[in-house]
């Protein structure tokens, strides 16, 4: 549910189509400040690892952007709704090892994602090498900047 204007009536925003038979967790959502775009997180088979998908509110038509390797993460727009900034980890070396690895992630990264482009188009903006365990997070504040913590 969301509400766009505090004058206006709630409206539904599922992420489920009619041919899901499961539910898929949401872990985390984000509307773009025009209220145009949804960008969310879907949590599989119980793992820490979380998928972002971003869906056209008018419509509920959901748009091809599927970021992966997501962990420890927020969504944070970009004031022009062009796009958004989101971490991640680089993905699992072994085959199979997704969701049910037990190794310690390292190397925390802050992309940025251009709506309508590939996840291996994002830019990578910011990570530690100097302290590869350190997770952190990024906001956008209200001039524009990316500040991370």
């Amino acid at each position: 549910m969301f509400r766009r204007g505090s004058n206006r009536k709630p409206r539904s925003c599922s992420t489920q189509t009619s041919s899901e038979r499961m539910e898929t967790p949401i872990l985390g959502y984000t509307l773009s400040e025009d209220g145009e775009y949804l960008a969310y997180g879907l949590n599989s088979s119980g793992s820490d690892w979380v998928t972002i998908q971003v869906m056209r509110v008018k419509d509920k038509k959901e748009l091809e952007d599927t970021l992966h390797w997501i962990k420890f993460s927020n969504i944070n727009w970009t004031h022009d709704g062009k796009g958004f900034f989101y971490c991640r980890f680089p993905a699992p070396t072994k085959e199979g090892d997704a969701g049910t690895e037990t190794s310690l992630n390292l190397h925390h990264q802050l992309y940025y994602h251009f709506l309508g482009t590939d996840q291996s188009e994002d830019i990578l903006c910011w990570t530690d090498p100097s302290d590869p365990k350190y997770i952190f997070e990024a906001k956008v504040t209200s001039d524009g900047k990316v500040d991370t913590r």
